[in-house]
């Protein structure tokens, strides 16, 4: 199999008491999985090439997935 690697990021803001309740602490967060899109292996498959041989190919996941989280604690 191909090396398995990624880059992630996030940035993390600190927004302070949380909105709804008054009290306690939240933060929001923006980032990005798999920030430069390398398709990572997931799995290999065999597959038969026309002369009969063996070929093994290689399945890959999600390219760059964006999130954004809300955190509060209390």
């Amino acid at each position: 199999m191909a090396p398995y690697h990624r880059l992630d990021l996030a940035v993390n803001w600190r927004v302070g008491k949380v909105p709804f309740l008054g009290k306690g602490e939240s933060t929001l967060s923006f980032g990005a999985y798999n920030v430069y899109n390398r398709r990572n292996p997931f799995f290999l498959f065999e597959a038969r090439r026309p002369d009969g041989s063996r070929a093994y190919n290689q399945a890959s996941l999600f390219p760059v997935v964006p999130f954004v989280a809300y955190r509060f604690s209390f």
